[in-house]
Formats: structure tokens, C-alpha cells, sequence
């Protein structure tokens, strides 16, 4: 009997190895091939079908592999298959997995039986061809309406095949989740209304639907879940009701028209990377609530000019305007405590900036191509201003570095090309040698007889004393 090894087997084998003592293992990582098929011998006699690997354009998926019976279908099994074209699950099937058929191109008729009882994401991910989805009209866990796969149990809109051609679709009443993936890179879909009972719109369950303009939404908005609409790039605005507290994960991810976003006053929580990638966006006012801005959320950001932050933010996040090339002013508030790695970086246009008082983290290459920036006082509560800072803040002239400063990293200020004036502090006691390294015009002022007369002297820097 042939026997193969396969990229998901191999995962499934690494998990069980973790949980299973190892005289099992040789059992466990061992598993069968007949006919078109992998398959998995399981603990209960049955057996789960891991891959297909046939031709057919049409297949039954038999109720037996080797005498046990096929109770599961895994992950995957079908994927990227692009030769079937109707495909009926024998009775007997409990269980399909995340993506079971995702990208058969040409899978156009789809038969489940009434045994089917548990059924992961959606199924059917880049179907493009499918014209109909065959259920028994009393199956006690799923139903199809006018196309689109539900699960009548829990309520979850399941699968909105992609090869459906309507412009609009309205979520019917009743429904309550509208599940993970549920309507993945559909190409036609330009409006969708989702109406009052439903109370969660589950991960990625719009990813891709690049022409989706319009989400019509209730009152009482539903939970969005991560990355819901990543990618949608011809959704152009969204106002968000006073109800919702906060935005998850990647919610707007590469939402590239979206122009416009409105945030009632009680979002507290913005998750990381809620709106990277949204070229057009150019404005945004934050409620008073959010007091921290998670890391990359308005990274690549490319027209974004203004920026209105609550009084109460204190966090700053990891590469929070990466790429924001077109911001050029932002106004920090006074509590603003620690601003993170690349918070900045390539904010190419950014020339009015004031860092606050209590301002004690300047992160990593936190402004490191920040070319329009004219001049910076770095505040006393500062005590290391990090690699890189200020890396190719090529348009600099005038820094001053404030009393309480002891550190100076690698890199801080190199390439600041245009750098004239450097004040240093009595404070200072580390520099690094390449911490101005290509600042041919800096003059550094120092106390007489400080630690910082000594590292410029021992730098051989340009330096006179006050």
C-alpha cells in the first residue's frame, strides 16, 4: 500500500506529536492512500479524507475507504482542484473543513448529505463557477437560499458563492452571524445590507470584495471581527454609531478608496493595523476615549493630512504613520508619554512637530526619513534617544537636546544632512562615534568642561562652549 506525505498532514502530525506520548507517534504519523484519495485512520474506526488527488470531472466522495467509513472531510481536501465540476458527498459525512473545495475553479454543483452535521469555514472560497449548492429541503442543520448556504441551527449565513452575478444583496431577517470568510473576494457584489438580527459579522467575512461601494448597516451595529473588510478597495466611507466601543484588527486593511471614516465618542480601541493601507483617506479625529494608538493603524496612509488625536493619548504604537507620506503637521498632546519604533518613519512631508514634556520614549528609526523636519527639541524626560531616530531627517537645521538626556544611539541623526546647530546637554554621558555620522555642517554646543565637551572632543566633532 503507497504511502505519502503531505504539507497538511505534516502540520496535523507536528500538533498530535506535542500532545501524544512517543509510542504512539509511529501509529499517529502514518496514513493511507487508496484509489484518488489520502486519507487518516481515526481512533473511533472511521476514517477522515485528507487530499484528492484524481482527474474526474465528476465525483461521488464514497461512504467507505478501505472497508471504514469516511466520517470527515479535512481542510482543504478538495483545494485548487480544477478539474471537477460536480461533486456529491456520500451519507455518512459528519464533518467538512475550513475551505474543503476552496478554489475548484470549475466546480459548478455541489450535493451534501443529511449527515453532514459540522461544516467549517466556508467551504468554497474562489468557487467561481459554482451554480448551485444542493441541500435536502428537511436537512436539520443546513438550508439554501437563493444560492447562498446557511446553517439554520446557529443562524450563520455560511457561504455566498462567489459565482452569484447580483449587484446587491440584503442579509435576510433572522439571520445572525454572518460567518468567517462567508462572502471571500466575491467580484460582483457593489451593496450589502445587513440588517437587525444580526449581531456579528465574523473575520475576513468580506475580504477581497474589491467592488463592494456600500454596507448598509443597522442601527445597533453588529461585532466586526478582524480584517472584515480587508481589501475592500472601492468601500469610500463608514460612520461608525455611538454603540460601538471598539474596531478590530486589520478592520479596514487595504481599503484603498475609503476617503472617509467617522468614529462615534465611545471607540476606545482601535486594533492593530485597522486602516493600513487606506490611500485616500486624508482626515481623521480620534474620540477622547482612545488613549493608545495600537501599531501600524494609519501606516501607508498615503494621502493622510490631518490627524486629530484625543488629548488623552499616551502610546503612540509601532509604526502607528509608517508611510503616511502626506501628513504634515501633527499636534501631540501634552500626556503623550512614549512614541514607539518607526512610529514615523518616511513621513516625508511632516515639517511642524513640537514633542511634549512628558514625552519619555523616542522608539527606534521613530522619525527616520522625516526629510521636512526643520527643527526638534528633545524633551528633558527623554533619557535615550534610540537608534536611528532621526535617521536621514535630512532637512534639519536646529536640535536641541534638553537636560535629563544621557543617551545618544547608533545612527540617531545620521544623514541629517542640512543640520547646523546641535545644543547638547551636561547630561549627556554616551554617544555613540556614528550618532551625527554625515552631519558635515553640525557645530555642537556643549557646557564647558561636561562629559559632552569630552565625547565631542574624543569624536573629533565641531564644537564650541557656553
Amino acid at each position: 500500500m503507497k504511502r505519502r506525505l503531505t504539507a497538511g498532514l505534516l502540520l496535523l502530525c507536528l500538533w498530535m506529536t506535542a500532545l501524544m506520548p512517543a509510542a504512539g507517534l509511529a501509529e499517529t504519523m502514518i496514513y493511507q492512500h487508496s484509489g484518488d484519495f489520502d486519507y487518516l485512520p481515526l481512533a473511533d474506526g472511521t476514517v477522515s479524507l485528507i487530499h484528492y488527488y484524481g482527474s474526474d470531472a465528476e465525483l461521488t466522495v464514497p461512504a467507505e475507504l478501505d472497508g471504514m467509513p469516511v466520517s470527515l472531510i479535512a481542510e482543504g481536501a478538495f483545494s485548487w482542484n480544477n478539474d471537477l465540476e460536480k461533486i456529491t458527498l456520500s451519507e455518512g459525512i459528519i464533518s467538512l473543513g475550513d475551505g474543503a473545495f476552496s478554489y475548484c475553479t470549475f466546480l459548478e454543483t455541489v450535493s451534501l448529505p443529511r449527515s453532514l452535521t459540522e461544516i467549517g469555514t466556508n467551504p468554497f472560497i474562489g468557487c467561481d463557477s459554482i451554480m448551485a449548492i444542493d441541500v435536502a429541503a428537511d436537512h436539520p442543520l443546513l438550508e439554501v437560499r437563493d444560492g447562498v448556504l446557511f446553517n439554520r441551527a446557529s443562524h450563520t449565513l455560511l457561504s455566498y458563492p462567489s459565482s452569484l452575478s447580483a449587484p446587491a444583496y440584503t442579509v435576510p431577517d433572522g439571520t445572525e452571524n454572518i460567518g468567517t470568510m462567508a462572502f471571500y473576494g466575491n467580484p460582483r457584489l457593489k451593496s450589502v445590507t445587513i440588517g437587525e438580527s444580526v449581531k456579528s459579522v465574523e473575520r475576513r467575512a468580506f475580504y477581497l470584495c474589491e467592488h463592494l461601494a456600500e454596507i448598509v448597516m443597522p442601527e445597533k451595529q453588529p461585532s466586526l471581527g478582524s480584517e472584515a473588510f480587508f481589501g475592500c478597495s472601492s468601500l469610500a466611507t463608514m460612520v461608525f454609531p455611538d454603540s460601538v466601543k471598539s474596531l478590530a484588527t486589520g478592520l479596514f486593511r487595504n481599503c484603498k478608496g475609503l476617503s472617509s471614516v467617522t468614529l462615534g465618542e465611545n471607540v476606545k480601541l482601535i486594533g492593530i493595523n485597522a486602516f493600513r493601507g487606506c490611500w485616500n483617506l486624508t482626515s481623521i479625529t480620534l474620540p477622547e476615549k482612545v488613549t493608545s494608538l495600537n501599531a501600524g493603524v494609519f501606516a501607508d496612509c498615503r494621502s493622510l493630512t490631518e490627524v486629530h488625536l484625543s488629548p488623552r493619548t499616551a502610546v503612540i504604537g509601532q509604526s502607528a504613520f509608517n508611510g503616511a507620506e502626506s501628513l504634515q503637521r501633527i499636534d501631540l498632546p501634552e500626556g503623550l508619554s512614549k512614541i514607539e519604533k518607526e512610529a514615523f518613519y518616511g513621513c516625508r512631508t511632516l515639517s511642524e512637530l513640537e514633542l511634549p514634556q512628558r514625552l519619555s520614549v523616542i522608539g527606534e528609526s521613530a522619525f527616520y526619513g522625516c526629510i521636512a523636519l526643520k527643527s526638534i527639541t528633545i524633551p528633558s524626560g527623554v533619557s535615550l534617544i534610540n537608534r536611528g531616530a532621526f535617521t536621514l531627517c535630512a532637512g534639519m537645521t536646529d536640535l536641541t537636546i534638553s537636560e535629563g538626556v544621557t543617551h545618544i544611539a547608533e545612527q540617531a541623526f545620521m544623514y541629517c544632512q542640512s543640520l547646523e546647530r546641535v545644543s547638547l546637554p551636561a547630561s549627556l554621558s554616551v554617544m555613540a562615534p556614528d550618532a551625527f555620522a554625515q552631519c558635515p555642517k553640525a557645530v555642537f554646543s556643549v557646557p564647558a568642561g561636561s562629559k559632552a565637551e569630552e565625547l565631542c572632543r574624543s569624536l573629533s566633532l565641531n564644537y564650541e562652549t557656553r
